[in-house]
C-alpha cells in the first residue's frame, strides 16, 4: 500500500470518490494501517467517509488502539455510529474497554440497542479472559431443525458473520448440543434432521478461563473456532483463531519483557510514554542493583586473597558469565516447557535430576577448558585446580537452579518468566563468587 501512497493522497485531494472506492477492489483495507500515520486528519476522515462502510470498519479494526481512539474524536457522529454498529463485537468491546468511563458510556448510547447490549455484556468480562476474547456473532441453528431449515435460517442470520467454519447447534434454551461443519451441512440431504449429522465432540471453554488457557486449547485441538459455554452449558459466544494469534503475540511480548525484568502491561513502543516505560523498568533495575551489591560484598570480604594471588581476579568475569549463562539457558527451557504444557509441577523431581546431570556434563567440559587455560597461560597448576573446580560447581548449580526456580515460582503463583534473564544472572553472580572464593580458601588451607 505504501507504494501507492502518493496516488492515494492525490485522489483524496481531488475528491475522486469513485476512483478511491475502485482502489479498494485491489487492496485489502487492512493495508491502510501501514500508511495511517502518513495521512493527515482531514485525509483520514475523507477516506473513511468515502469508502464502503465495510471497508471503513476493516480499516478501523486493523488500527492500533490509540489510533482508533483518535479517529473516534474527529469523525462525524453519524459515521462513528455506523462504524461502531458494524464492528465485530469483540473488537468493539476492546476499543471501548480502552476508553475512560465517561467516553465509553457516550459511545454505548450512540449505538443501536442490540449492539449496545452485546457490547455491555462483553465489557463485563475481564479483558484477559475467554469472555473478553469472544464474539457474540456466530452461526447457530436449533437441534430440532432439518438440514433445509438450517440452510434457510443461516441465509437470514449469517450474512455478516466472519467465522463460518462451524454451525453450532443449540436447543431452544440455548444449551449447546454439538456442531456441524459447513462441509457436512452442504453435503447432507435437505430432509435429514440436523441431529443426524451433529458432531457432539465439542471442545469449549468457560467465560472466565484465562486467555493463556484458551491459547493452549486451540493449540491442542487445532480448531478454527471454539465455543464459550457457561457452567449450565449455554452458548455465550465463540473465540476465533485470529483472536488467539493476537493472544500468542501479546503473551510472547509479555514474556520477553519479563525475561528482561520489566513490569507492567505490554503496549505499543512508540505510543507508550517515556516516563511510563521508565517506571516499568526501574523497579527491577533497583532490586537487581541492590542484589548486585552482594557480589561486591563477596569480593570485598575476600580482598585479602585477591591481594596475594592477583591471578584469581582474572577468572571472575568468565566464571560469573558462565554461571549466569548456564542458569539462563536452563530457566528458558523450563519456562517455555511450562508455557506449552510440556511439563507440570508434578515433574519437579524429574526436572531436578535432569538439570543436575546436564549441569554436571556441561560443568566438567567448561571446568576442564578453564583449568587448561590457567595451566597453560598462568603456568600455575593450583590456580588451574581452583578455577576448574569452581567452574564445575558453578555451572552445575546454575543449571540446577535455572530449572528449579521457575517451578517454585509457578507453585507460588508467580509468573515463571520472572525467573529468567537478569534475576537468575544476578543470583548466580553472587553464588559463583562464593563458590570461587570458597574453593580457593579450601585448597589453600590444604597445601
Amino acid at each position: 500500500m505504501r507504494v501507492i501512497l502518493p496516488e492515494l493522497k492525490e485522489l483524496i485531494a481531488g475528491r475522486e470518490e469513485k476512483l478511491i472506492r475502485d482502489l479498494f477492489r485491489f487492496f485489502d483495507p487492512v493495508d491502510v494501517a501501514e500508511i495511517w500515520d502518513d495521512l493527515s486528519d482531514d485525509e483520514r476522515v475523507y477516506l473513511l467517509k468515502t469508502v464502503d462502510i465495510g471497508d471503513s470498519v476493516d480499516i478501523i479494526e486493523s488500527l492500533k488502539t490509540g489510533q482508533q481512539k483518535e479517529i473516534l474524536t474527529i469523525l462525524p457522529k453519524d459515521n462513528v455510529k455506523a462504524i461502531l454498529d458494524r464492528m465485530e463485537p469483540d473488537d468493539r468491546a476492546d476499543l471501548l474497554f480502552a476508553l475512560p468511563e465517561v467516553e465509553r458510556k457516550k459511545y454505548l448510547e450512540l449505538m443501536a440497542t442490540e449492539e449496545e447490549a452485546e457490547t455491555e455484556e462483553l465489557l463485563h468480562y475481564p479483558e484477559d479472559s475467554a469472555g473478553g476474547l469472544m464474539t457474540t456473532d456466530y452461526a447457530y441453528a436449533y437441534d430440532d431443525m432439518r438440514v433445509s431449515e438450517v440452510l434457510k435460517h443461516l441465509r437470514k442470520v449469517a450474512r455478516d458473520f466472519d467465522d463460518f467454519h462451524y454451525i453450532f447447534i443449540v436447543d431452544r434454551d440455548n444449551k449447546i448440543k454439538g456442531q456441524v461443519s459447513l462441509k457436512d451441512l452442504i453435503t447432507a440431504g435437505p430432509r435429514r434432521p440436523i441431529s443426524d449429522i451433529i458432531d457432539q465432540r465439542v471442545v469449549s471453554v468457560l467465560p472466565l478461563a484465562d486467555k493463556e488457557e484458551v491459547a493452549r486449547v486451540f493449540a491442542k485441538y487445532d480448531r478454527p473456532s471454539i465455543p464459550v459455554v457457561d457452567r449450565l452449558g449455554r452458548l455465550k459466544g465463540i473465540i476465533t483463531s485470529d483472536d488467539v494469534i493476537d493472544v500468542i503475540s501479546e503473551e510472547a511480548t509479555e514474556d520477553m519483557h519479563r525475561f528482561a525484568a520489566m513490569t507492567g502491561e505490554t503496549g505499543d513502543y512508540i505510543e507508550t510514554g517515556t516516563l511510563t516505560m521508565a517506571r516499568r523498568r526501574i523497579t527491577w533495575l533497583l532490586l537487581l542493583t541492590f542484589a548486585g551489591f552482594l557480589s561486591g560484598y563477596v569480593i570485598e570480604s575476600h580482598s585479602s586473597i585477591l591481594k596475594y594471588i592477583i591471578a584469581l581476579s582474572f577468572f571472575i568475569p568468565v566464571l560469573t558469565g558462565s554461571g549466569g549463562n548456564a542458569g539462563m539457558q536452563s530457566a528458558t527451557m523450563v519456562i517455555r516447557a511450562l508455557a506449552t504444557g510440556g511439563i507440570s509441577l508434578g515433574d519437579f523431581f524429574r526436572i531436578l535430576r535432569k538439570e543436575v546431570l546436564i549441569g554436571g556434563v556441561c560443568g566438567v567440559i567448561l571446568g576442564v577448558a578453564t583449568a587448561l587455560r590457567a595451566l597453560l597461560v598462568q603456568k600455575n597448576p593450583i590456580l588451574g585446580l581452583i578455577v576448574g573446580l569452581a567452574m564445575f560447581l558453578a555451572v552445575t548449580l546454575a543449571t540446577t537452579l535455572g530449572g528449579v526456580i521457575p517451578i517454585l515460582f509457578k507453585k507460588l503463583g508467580i509468573d515463571p518468566a520472572l525467573a529468567s534473564g537478569p534475576l537468575i544472572t544476578t543470583i548466580m553472580d553472587a553464588l559463583t563468587l562464593l563458590i570461587y572464593f570458597g574453593v580457593a580458601i579450601t585448597i589453600f588451607s590444604l597445601i
